[in-house]
């Protein structure tokens, strides 16, 4: 499954952690491979013309989002 993303601006440690977060978050409830792509990294213009014809809008789930949470309180500890 593909899925792109997009983060509000955070600090290294809290980005890593949720991008992470969220990529073992969708590999576990799905139980399958995910591709995680940030929006901000896609430079091709086809691939974002192809991306934005099949886009489609969801939310997180639940059990993701507390996962996240953990994941940035973890990392507020840290620093």
């Amino acid at each position: 499954m593909d899925f792109l993303v997009e983060f509000q601006p955070l600090e290294q440690c809290i980005h890593s952690g949720n991008y992470f977060g969220l990529l073992n978050a969708l590999k576990t409830t799905f139980n399958r491979q995910i591709d995680l792509v940030e929006t901000d990294a896609i430079r091709n213009p086809y691939f974002i013309e192809a991306v934005n014809k099949t886009r489609e809008l969801h939310y997180m789930r639940r059990e993701i989002k507390k996962y996240l949470w953990g994941a940035q309180q973890a990392c507020d500890a840290i620093l």
